[in-house]
């Protein structure tokens, strides 16, 4: 435990460190990651951290098997479909997703919660929004009104989902975590990236990922 945080002291250390030994650096920095869409992605972060903090379980497949998954991996440290888990349902699902929630559930003293399975699936959500606000400038006042509004849009969208009960047989955009909703939009991100026809290797690496969370996360056959 206190290992950890020595490396995590000793690793900011030494990036203010290079940051003051050459500033041409440190402004780089500032330009590669300090962006509008990561600023605009902490904010609603902590926001869902304190919205979802007293998150809980209310509809039957997360009592049955989306909740147990994660809890079984807890509890045996390993995938939930080997023998010692006492998961009843779907020991067959791909496993991305459940190792989506067991990393989050991992962060804090490696305890099973509720609550951190809804952070983790509205945190997901909102992270494959960002490359919709990678090419806004944060030196320009409308490029920040662009990403808030965009940002804003993205959140009351899914609200008005889960607000309106004819709207789908699933619509749980927020209030569950079924994989329905993060499988769309992880879909719809790989579409956006598919389109945008970049050149660099990481536009290839995140399309390569994007498909194969697309493959791990239900037994859908959307990569095909």
């Amino acid at each position: 435990y206190y290992l950890t945080w020595i490396f995590v002291l000793l690793f900011w250390i030494l990036l203010i460190y290079s940051f003051l030994k050459d500033k041409d650096r440190f402004h780089r920095f500032l330009d590669d990651y300090i962006t509008i869409g990561s600023l605009i992605f902490i904010l609603l972060y902590l926001y869902v951290y304190i919205a979802f903090s007293g998150a809980g379980f209310n509809l039957w497949d997360e009592f049955q098997h989306w909740g147990p998954m994660v809890r079984e991996m807890m509890k045996t440290n390993t995938f939930y479909s080997v023998k010692e888990s006492v998961l009843i349902h779907h020991k067959d699902y791909p496993p991305f997703y459940p190792l989506l929630e067991y990393l989050f559930c991992c962060f804090k003293e490696a305890f099973y919660l509720e609550n951190r399975l809804y952070i983790a699936n509205v945190t997901f959500m909102l992270s494959l929004f960002l490359p919709v606000l990678d090419k806004l400038d944060r030196k320009k006042i409308t490029h920040w009104l662009i990403g808030v509004i965009s940002a804003v849009s993205f959140v009351l969208v899914g609200l008005i989902i889960t607000l309106t009960p004819n709207a789908s047989d699933l619509a749980h955009v927020y209030t569950s975590v079924y994989v329905d909703w993060p499988l769309a939009v992880l879909a719809a991100h790989g579409l956006y990236r598919a389109f945008q026809k970049e050149s660099d290797k990481f536009y290839y690496f995140d399309c390569f990922l994007t498909f194969t969370m697309l493959l791990m996360t239900k037994q859908m056959g959307l990569p095909l």
